[in-house]
């Protein structure tokens, strides 16, 4: 398993580190470059942190319920 805190989320330059620039996105797979670039706006604040709560239904042999806290942080170059 990879440890995503040691490795940044995409390269980010420090003249970009606050707002996206799509620009940023040119070195990454198209299929991932074109879902960013559809899903942020240009200008848009980026974030270095987020926590994510989700909780749900999952099947394993049955369905079973479930709750999940997820912590993640980018390391903007």
């Amino acid at each position: 398993m990879h440890d995503a805190r040691h490795r940044p989320a995409f390269p980010v330059s420090p003249e970009h580190r606050r707002h996206f620039d799509p620009a940023i996105t040119r070195s990454l797979p198209g299929p991932v470059r074109r879902w960013l670039c559809h899903a942020i706006r240009p200008g848009a604040p980026l974030f270095e942190r987020v926590r994510l709560d989700m909780h749900g239904h999952i099947r394993i042999g049955r369905w079973r319920r479930f709750t999940a806290h997820q912590f993640d942080s980018a390391s903007f170059c």
